[in-house]
């Protein structure tokens, strides 16, 4: 759908019947991409990969995606801002690789200008709303909830 196409920002941002095809950004590049709030479940590292080399901003935010692949990591590193705020994240030991790449890259996640300026774990219950939890009561949270 976009091949060929090299552009600054792609802005599909608030299309919340917006499709996104398997290869649909092969043969494209662009500097940011914004997602956000279209209903998505899911952002795959296939989906993402043909972005990589030039990616900078990646805004995902405010859709339904409850996990990320723990195969975005190379790609999240080389991103210089990414937001995933207000995802039905769930935390648990399956997210635990997204809890430390927020701690050693908070400057990356957190936006000064959204009201909700991190991410927030949907469940388990006693984890909701605290992402920013220090990683080992974080994990105790999780192990207790099973």
């Amino acid at each position: 759908a976009f091949t060929g196409l090299t552009l600054e920002y792609l802005w599909l941002g608030e299309n919340p019947s917006l499709g996104l095809p398997a290869n649909g950004f092969v043969g494209m590049s662009t500097r940011l991409i914004d997602l956000k709030r279209n209903q998505l479940t899911e952002i795959t590292p296939n989906f993402l990969a043909p972005l990589a080399q030039r990616l900078g901003k990646l805004f995902v935010n405010g859709n339904k995606i409850t996990r990320f692949s723990p195969d975005l990591l190379t790609m999240f590193n080389g991103l210089e801002s990414i937001r995933i705020q207000d995802n039905p994240l769930i935390c648990d030991c399956k997210s635990r690789w997204l809890k430390q790449f927020f701690d050693q890259n908070v400057d990356k996640l957190t936006q000064t200008n959204d009201n909700n300026i991190e991410p927030r774990c949907s469940a388990p219950v006693g984890l909701s709303e605290n992402f920013s939890a220090d990683f080992g009561s974080w994990i105790s949270s999780v192990t207790s909830h099973r």
